[in-house]
């Protein structure tokens, strides 16, 4: 299942900052492609592009918590979806 992450309004399809939870996975979409939230080895959230270009960089702003690495995201006016199971073709 997709749900659609949104600051505060509630509709049976999406789930508010409060809702979000570690057992989840959250994917983001960008300018530059789509990115999956993930925690580095401090243990800090940051967004990785699911397609990355030949070379990798290391991220640009990394997160205390989940919901502020969504909530940035959110305020920069980016789609934020999540899902409780995935499958790769």
């Amino acid at each position: 299942m997709v749900r659609q992450v949104v600051a505060t309004r509630p509709e049976e399809l999406t789930v508010t900052l409060d809702e979000l939870s570690n057992n989840k996975g959250y994917v983001m979409k960008g300018n530059k492609g789509d990115f999956i939230i993930a925690r580095d080895t401090l243990g800090d959230y940051i967004w990785v592009r699911l397609n990355p270009t030949k070379s990798i960089a290391k991220p640009k702003h990394s997160y205390a918590t989940l919901a502020s690495a969504i909530e940035a995201k959110l305020d920069a006016g980016y789609d934020v979806f999540e899902y409780t199971e995935a499958t790769v073709d």
